[in-house]
């Protein structure tokens, strides 16, 4: 596998000069940014933090002043310090409410290169519960369980090997219950058992359970020893190699689940790499209904995310489920259907436009070349369009066009414009894969904001997803968002620069007032659109 962006060296020129000082001298980028996230949903419910009335703030061991966060929605408070953090440096710090409810949490992260990302709960005080639920019906049908005289547990690495509380019967079925408050992001290790005794438990002989913990509320229910004869087990092997060797999954911090007709299309059925072979495994028991509905239908995700599944724009994966006593029904896939010893065309991926949507500046595709075979990049070719619509649909091919950078004429002016690159491979045959095309966010502009006494020069793109630019004439020292009613919803510290990249978090869709202000307190305003 060989991944390399292409950007042409005329295109790299192009943007080093938004970088060069005013006596014509490349500025080192010396910006370290540490945004920092607090979910205060805890504290508002057990009437700790009132949002209407109470500030959050946060405190540094160090010459940096107290900052207040602001809030993002959801009960999310987020702040960006931009002034006096230095990469490499280690800097303690944690959070309070108004001026005197300080956390018991020692924070601290270590700054390097660019934004610096931290995110937690107050007081890691997480407001998630995981209620194991284990089904004894089946045992108490067979005699094994007797609930007038017996009691069943959970053994595992929540309390140390050494066995839960009694469960507690919820329902006429029998279904037991106890609730952890367990860390997110860390697996739960465990078995069911009865009467506390290690030659009843659950599984003998078979690998554990295991749960990776969410940041919610669930009720995870299973059935002791994997018994229901109204269910079948089906085991799902997924083979994250390549995805792993290409840098598209961290075996440290990501995880792989399956989602499919037959769990509502994403529960919390995670795969695990139990024999570290990066091949993620996990065996399921499926309604046995489905042996007389359609088949078992399904997709590998990556985080639990819809939009990092495999096989995006192609149908599912689809499987007959069999009627077998020896639960030989499997799936073993790689992910993507990337198997490095199929030959694959080459693809391009995370396609994208750089540069101002602005007439007579220079635009400039970029991408990532990727082949599963490993075989090098030839000769991929590009080609600019300009579009009617938003959508890429009615489109005139520009003729001359057909470089990796394009500067814009006036015939684009209120057009979209669009970006095609065809990726090929170095090889004999020139085995080029599918055209990818991607479309400015905005139409091109003529002019950028120009209004009198107004130093904001240009804001795009606008309307913007995740983040957006802001051109000033004056050096920038902070900057402000706020919703139609007048009320501050986002604030920036800016790193005393003409041009800096603003990232508001999580703010709802909408219309919004952007304040810009320098050092000196001169101003500007913007109206610009969050999608």
């Amino acid at each position: 596998m060989k991944r390399s962006a292409k950007i042409l060296c005329f295109a790299i020129w192009i943007i080093s000069c938004l970088f060069l000082t005013e006596t014509g001298k490349a500025a080192t980028d010396t910006t370290f940014v540490l945004s920092l996230q607090v979910n205060m949903t805890k504290a508002v419910r057990s009437g700790l933090f009132y949002p209407s009335l109470d500030g959050l703030y946060v405190t540094f061991d160090t010459l940096i002043a107290d900052q207040q966060l602001v809030p993002a929605g959801g009960n999310i408070y987020t702040l960006l310090i931009a002034d006096g953090v230095d990469s490499g440096v280690i800097y303690h710090f944690h959070f309070r409410i108004n001026g005197s409810i300080n956390e018991t949490v020692d924070r601290q992260i270590l700054i390097g290169q660019g934004i610096n990302s931290y995110s937690c709960w107050w007081n890691n005080d997480y407001l998630n519960s995981t209620s194991f639920q284990v089904d004894m019906r089946y045992m108490v049908q067979q005699r094994i369980f007797r609930p007038d005289s017996d009691f069943v547990d959970v053994v595992g690495n929540m309390n140390n090997w050494t066995g839960s509380p009694h469960m507690t019967r919820i329902d006429t079925g029998y279904v037991y219950q106890t609730t952890y408050n367990l860390e997110p992001s860390t697996t739960a290790v465990f078995k069911f058992r009865i009467n506390g005794d290690s030659n009843k438990i659950e599984l003998n002989g078979k690998p554990d359970r295991l749960l990776l913990i969410p940041d919610t509320v669930i009720q995870p229910r299973y059935w002791f020893n994997n018994y229901n004869p109204g269910k079948v087990t089906m085991s799902f092997y997924c083979n994250m190699k390549y995805m792993t060797r290409a840098g598209h999954f961290n075996r440290q911090s990501d995880y792989v689940d399956v989602a499919g007709n037959f769990n509502g299309n994403g529960a919390y059925d995670i795969l695990y790499d139990t024999d570290r072979d990066s091949i993620y495994t996990a065996t399921l028991m499926i309604d046995t209904a489905f042996y007389h509905q359609n088949p078992v239908t399904f997709k590998y995700r990556i985080n639990g995310n819809w939009a990092m599944a495999e096989l995006q724009g192609q149908p599912p994966r689809s499987y007959v489920l069999h009627d077998t006593l020896g639960g030989r029904n499997i799936d073993s896939s790689w992910f993507n259907n990337w198997n490095p010893e199929v030959p694959t065309p080459p693809m391009a991926v995370h396609v994208s436009i750089q540069g101002k949507y602005i007439f007579k500046e220079y635009l400039s595709g970029a991408y990532s070349y990727e082949d599963i075979n490993g075989i090098r990049e030839g000769a991929t070719s590009f080609q600019w369009y300009r579009s009617a619509d938003s959508l890429g649909i009615n489109i005139t091919v520009i003729d001359t066009a057909t470089q990796i950078a394009y500067q814009v004429d006036s015939l684009s002016i209120h057009k979209w414009l669009v970006f095609e690159v065809t990726p090929r491979a170095d090889s004999g045959s020139a085995k080029a894969g599918q055209p990818v095309r991607v479309v400015t966010k905005t139409p091109i502009g003529a002019l950028g904001v120009s209004e009198t006494g107004n130093i904001i020069s240009l804001v795009y793109p606008n309307p913007f997803l995740d983040s957006f630019l802001i051109d000033s004439r004056e050096a920038l020292s902070r900057v402000e968002l706020y919703d139609l009613v007048g009320k501050i919803v986002f604030r920036q510290t800016a790193p005393e620069s003409k041009e800096i990249i603003v990232r508001p978090g999580n703010l709802s869709p909408g219309i919004y007032i952007l304040r810009a202000y320098s050092r000196d307190n001169q101003s500007g305003q913007a109206k610009i659109l969050k999608q």
